[in-house]
């Protein structure tokens, strides 16, 4: 097989994986099990082209909600049980300047398994 052909067996791959849905509706894109929550949500940041709202939620109830396009967070447009959300929250684009604060706010949200 052609190594340049593996990436897109993967995600053909996961394309074809069935969604998890949790109680609401909302997709799940990671458990209490998986190594890694955080790289599952840059994964979905990463896999937005088209702009919209994307809401994660953690299994202790904090919760962030980021607006999303081609491949990028624009903004962070609510955050809930995170502490130190209000720089980022006050802006109306996020900057080189809050990228620390993102990503500290990422991890809140998405922290890896205890």
């Amino acid at each position: 097989m052609n190594k340049a052909a593996l990436p897109i067996f993967a995600r053909l791959h996961a394309l074809q994986t069935v969604a998890r849905v949790a109680p609401g509706g909302s997709r799940v894109i990671a458990t209490l099990s998986d190594a890694s929550p955080l790289a599952a949500l840059l994964c979905e940041v990463n896999e937005t082209v088209l702009g919209r709202t994307l809401a994660f939620e953690s299994s202790v109830g904090a919760s962030l909600t980021l607006e999303v396009s081609g491949r990028r967070v624009l903004r962070v447009v609510a955050a809930s049980g995170l502490p130190d959300a209000d720089s980022c929250l006050a802006t109306q684009a996020l900057e080189d300047e809050h990228k620390d604060d993102l990503i500290k706010l990422m991890q809140a949200v998405a922290p890896p398994p205890a």
